[in-house]
């Protein structure tokens, strides 16, 4: 019991080894023997030294977050109670300014 909750990395990188026998049970793949790395490894689609260039899925899926936040934020009961607060404060304001002259 002691060990019952296990995140991803530990269940799939189970002793500092793959969990081979897991993901063989998943994917229906078995592996092809020992795992190595070699130097054909790093001629991937993804770049193996670190590159300095914009990247603008980044910066769209952050906009995206930002819009979508600030959208259900306005739908909350907090920004009722902010907006309300704010409409009570200004129309006091008007009241006494009212007064005033």
């Amino acid at each position: 019991m002691m060990n019952m909750y296990l995140t991803i990395t530990e269940w799939f990188y189970y002793d500092g080894h793959p969990n081979l026998k897991w993901i063989s049970m998943c994917a229906g793949m078995e592996p092809q023997g020992k795992l190595f790395v070699t130097s054909a490894d790093f001629n991937g689609p993804v770049p193996s030294v670190p590159v300095k260039e914009t990247d603008y899925c980044l910066a769209l899926s952050w906009i995206f977050i930002l819009i979508c936040g600030v959208f259900f934020f306005s739908k909350s009961s907090w920004w009722q109670w902010i907006v309300e607060t704010i409409q009570n404060t200004w129309r006091e304001a008007e009241a006494q300014h009212e007064h005033v002259e």
